[in-house]
């Protein structure tokens, strides 16, 4: 419940009022116990033309776009977890580590997407373009990819096993392709969004084309301004009638120096 003050006649009156995502997105909402988010504004992407997509050898993965069409977290919460959902997308390598590690646990890159509440309501993305992988090299096979919904207490795991190229123990120089054991944990209340090996070569094969979910065309203005403008970008784990989905859906734009 809330308090809503309006002008009666020269005088304030108030009167109590249910105060949920609706109310919030209509009527300006000034939540004063901690653990709260005020509603945020929106904006939505215009389209133009224009970009260019380079080639070398350094490969560059970003996470451009970020949407999610469930509210993680409540609108009030006393205990510090309420708002927004604070989006977590995690990158896993073990490209050459030591074949006799055994197991990762823990993240190489984490990218945040903090989405407020009106924008998850809507369904429109957020715009992130934060490097995933800064150059994912040809020798690394396959990364691990997981999403999360960060919370104040809780916990959760994600894992797999993915192959890559390993250093052969005992010598300096020599590698090998063999596979390695990804097991992380994280403080989250729900459970975990997305998690899968992502091979180099599919990802690059398949990234400008429909994954199901659907592209971004090119010719976006907003891949336009980051010179990513002439490719389409395929959206992915978006939720699509008929072929189920997941509630975070992302875009993935990549570039080679």
């Amino acid at each position: 419940m809330g308090i809503e003050y309006r002008k009666c006649g020269k005088e304030v009156c108030s009167k109590q009022v249910t105060v949920d995502d609706k109310y919030a997105q209509k009527n300006p909402t000034y939540i004063v116990q901690g653990g709260g988010a005020e509603v945020a504004k929106y904006k939505l992407a215009s389209k133009n033309a224009g970009g260019r997509v380079a080639t070398g050898t350094f490969l560059k993965v970003w996470i451009g776009t970020v949407r999610c069409i469930k509210q993680y977290d409540r609108l009030i919460s006393l205990t510090g977890n309420g708002g927004g959902s604070e989006i977590k997308i995690t990158r896993t390598s073990a490209y050459l580590k030591q074949e006799t590690d055994g197991q990762i646990n823990s993240p190489g890159n984490v990218v945040s997407a903090d989405i407020p509440r009106d924008m998850i309501d809507l369904g429109i993305p957020v715009i992130i373009f934060a490097e995933w992988d800064q150059n994912w090299e040809e020798g690394d096979k396959e990364q691990f990819f997981a999403i999360y919904e960060e919370d104040t207490k809780g916990s959760g795991e994600y894992g797999g096993s993915i192959k890559t190229t390993l250093k052969v123990p005992g010598s300096a120089s020599a590698t090998t392709e063999g596979s390695m054991t990804v097991k992380i944990n994280v403080q989250t209340q729900d459970e975990i969004i997305v998690q899968h090996g992502w091979e180099r070569a599919p990802f690059l094969a398949g990234n400008n084309s429909n994954q199901t979910w659907g592209i971004i065309p090119a010719g976006s203005s907003l891949f336009v301004a980051r010179g990513l403008g002439d490719s389409d970008w395929a959206v992915y784990d978006g939720p699509f009638a008929g072929f189920g989905g997941a509630n975070v859906s992302f875009v993935t734009p990549h570039r080679f120096y």
